[in-house]
């Protein structure tokens, strides 16, 4: 009876352990949304390190960094958001080029921009 118990607590905090990141992603997004973006980052990198949404999670990292106006955490977030099966879209790119601008790079944010333009995903505003 014991080890009956003990395989269901086992499960159990399994079960609670896998749905942490999910918790972690949801509250940095609500983080970020309501412009508290040091808390957003908080959350976001729990979710990335319990290995939830990783791309996603990383991508709303980069997005309160700039908001943050720390634009190098911003661009590696981002690179590493791409890394990590974030979609491509022009707007992810505009954002990683205006990092750039903001670090003084604009060879580096010009190639960030025309990667955006060549997503082609019609995000004609951005473009």
């Amino acid at each position: 009876m014991k080890r009956v118990a003990g395989i269901i607590i086992l499960l159990l905090t399994g079960i609670l352990l896998a749905g942490c990141g999910k918790g972690e992603y949801k509250d940095g997004i609500e983080s970020l949304n309501n412009g508290k973006y040091e808390e957003a980052v908080t959350h976001l990198n729990k979710a990335v390190e319990e290995e939830y949404n990783i791309g996603d999670a990383l991508r709303g990292i980069g997005i309160a960094k700039w908001e943050l106006q720390d634009y190098k955490g911003a661009v590696e977030a981002f690179r590493q958001a791409l890394d990590n099966g974030a979609k491509e879209t022009s707007a992810l790119y505009n954002l990683m080029g205006a990092c750039m601008l903001k670090l003084e790079d604009p060879e580096s944010a010009v190639s960030y921009y025309e990667k955006g333009i060549a997503v082609g995903d019609g995000a004609g505003e951005v473009i």
